[in-house]
């Protein structure tokens, strides 16, 4: 996730095409440590993509990811009131606020 949080800014700031170095640069100026094949690898997999597109990819895709059922189950028991704010909460499940689609070893 870090390397996507290099990514983003310079290509948001107006830099369409950000190189590694643009990368380590951001990572650098907060502290992070970077990792060349994966920044590599980043680069690879966003090269000529929209930004939009990839934002609007990966929320199609965490569409169908199940989120919030676990806490559910203190419920099945009749242990939660029906009109326990609490359970209302927990039931409710939560989307994410702008996930994109990038391969699971950048992460």
């Amino acid at each position: 996730m870090k390397f996507i949080a290099g990514y983003f800014p310079t290509v948001l700031g107006g830099n369409k095409a950000p190189t590694a170095e643009d990368i380590k640069h951001i990572l650098g100026s907060v502290g992070a440590e970077t990792d060349d094949d994966k920044i590599e690898l980043l680069l690879s997999q966003v090269e000529g993509k929209d930004i939009t597109e990839l934002i609007a990819s990966g929320r199609e895709k965490l569409a169908s990811v199940p989120s919030g059922g676990g806490a559910v189950a203190a419920d099945l028991n009749g242990r939660c009131g029906s009109q326990s704010l609490l359970c209302k909460t927990l039931s409710t499940p939560q989307p994410f606020s702008q996930p994109i689609s990038v391969s699971p070893s950048l992460i």
